[in-house]
């Protein structure tokens, strides 16, 4: 059985490029989920974007969200921003 993945929205932004970068690490399967893929900055992360799944979509269009969690058989949801508004304010 194949493994289920985990939907990373804002994934190919800053923070999430390294949580997917982690993800990777860990051996999940990570899906990208995000209004302005930036295959650039995620190759400066080192991610290849064509061995990864990436699919253009913003989060606040429910029936998209639904879509990409059900089309790319995902179990599990990441947002890093909530972790990086949390490290921001830490670091204040």
């Amino acid at each position: 059985m194949a493994k289920k993945g985990i939907l990373v929205t804002g994934g190919s932004g800053l923070v999430g490029a390294y949580a997917v970068q982690m993800l990777l690490e860990r051996g999940e399967r990570p899906v990208i989920f995000d209004v302005a893929l930036n295959e650039r900055l995620l190759g400066a992360v080192g991610l290849d974007p064509a061995k990864l799944t990436l699919i253009r979509g913003d989060m606040l269009d429910l029936p998209a969200l639904i879509s990409a969690i059900r089309d790319s058989d995902c179990d599990r949801i990441i947002h890093p921003k909530k972790f990086s508004a949390g490290l921001i304010a830490a670091c204040a």
